[in-house]
């Protein structure tokens, strides 16, 4: 399990420092529209379903990435003043009452959606260049998939260490 555990985290990981890259790529592409847009008066299609595109898959991979490193946001003003098990306890109720149930539910939504996306050739109709949703919609499910498995192993370590009193490693 330590194995399956550390791969997860090694893909997450990777994921998320690949992805971190189109954050500039989202700049340019903005940036690109914005100057033919209001300088030379030259609107393009692409920019937005691109940027579009672009945005989804940094949030939701980042997502799984932030989840990775506990970096989600809290509200501190009690969490900090616990003892570590006591966090345990908070970290463990949360992933069970909270946020298990909402990553199953959205990671199996967003598979049943890029399922259909491809099946029924869906396409983009916000702009008359018309890309393909199905790639987008790819990541997306994937992304979730990420998320969940995250949570799964958050709740294993926090559980272990309620258990047995020190870290799962």
């Amino acid at each position: 399990m330590k194995r399956a555990i550390r791969v997860i985290e090694q893909v997450v990981e990777l994921s998320g420092r690949i992805v971190r890259w189109l954050t500039p790529a989202l700049v340019l592409v903005v940036s690109y529209e914005v100057m033919m847009r209001y300088v030379f008066t030259r609107p393009s299609l692409w920019p937005y379903d691109l940027s579009c595109m672009l945005g989804a898959t940094v949030a939701a991979v980042g997502l799984s990435y932030a989840h990775l490193h506990r970096r989600h946001v809290k509200v501190d003003l009690l969490y900090i003043r616990f003892s570590d098990r006591g966090k345990a306890v908070i970290e463990v109720i949360g992933h069970l009452v909270f946020f298990l149930p909402f990553a199953i539910l959205i990671t199996v939504v967003s598979i049943n959606w890029m399922v259909e996306s491809f099946a029924t050739g869906e396409v983009s109709d916000l702009t008359g260049w018309y890309p393909p949703l199905g790639p987008l919609r790819l990541v997306i499910a994937i992304a979730f998939l990420f998320l969940l498995l995250v949570g799964m192993i958050q709740l294993v370590r926090d559980s272990y260490f309620l258990l047995k009193g020190r870290a799962y490693d």
